[in-house]
């Protein structure tokens, strides 16, 4: 079965469906091969099989970019505190620590005291600090979060625009 979807896809892919290709019938440069036709009844039931995994994967989509973290402040003192804050579940980057780059072309670097025993990912939100003299953060966030569940991070660039003001 997986052999007839790879040739569908190869077909498909090659434009050997516009050149009357059957797909479940692959090209072979040997001469005298035998005839490797399916009978229709399996290429209907192998459509039907790849209409239910299109069906099963979009079911329940990924979250979103924006959902993965989100950027909190607050007023500390004369200044301000920034905090990422993972969804419930993701795990943010540490070998690659957050950072706002803005759009003046300064750099808002996060860290945290917590991370990992492996270094790899934050165990307490990290933090930036601005001084008294920050209005606005207007930039790009650069982020790695692993999404719950998965092992692999995804990179974000986020663009951030936010007043501080009477935070």
């Amino acid at each position: 079965m997986l052999g007839l979807i790879r040739w569908t896809c190869l077909a498909a892919l090659t434009g050997g469906l516009l050149r009357g290709i059957p797909p479940w019938r692959p090209q072979s440069s040997r001469a005298g091969t035998a005839d490797r036709s399916v009978p229709v009844r399996v290429t209907r039931m192998s459509a039907a099989w790849l209409l239910l995994l299109v069906c099963v994967a979009c079911a329940h989509p990924p979250a979103t970019r924006a959902e993965l973290v989100s950027l909190h402040n607050r007023r500390v003192g004369e200044g301000q505190e920034l905090w990422l804050q993972p969804a419930a579940g993701a795990r943010i980057n540490a070998r690659l620590k957050p950072v706002i780059e803005l759009d003046s072309g300064g750099r808002v670097e996060f860290s945290a005291a917590g991370i990992t025993e492996d270094s790899a990912y934050f165990t307490e939100p990290p933090r930036a600090h601005l001084g008294p003299a920050a209005r606005s953060v207007k930039g790009i966030l650069r982020v790695g979060v692993c999404p719950a569940g998965l092992n692999v991070c995804q990179s974000l660039a986020l663009p951030i625009d936010r007043s501080l003001a009477g935070s």
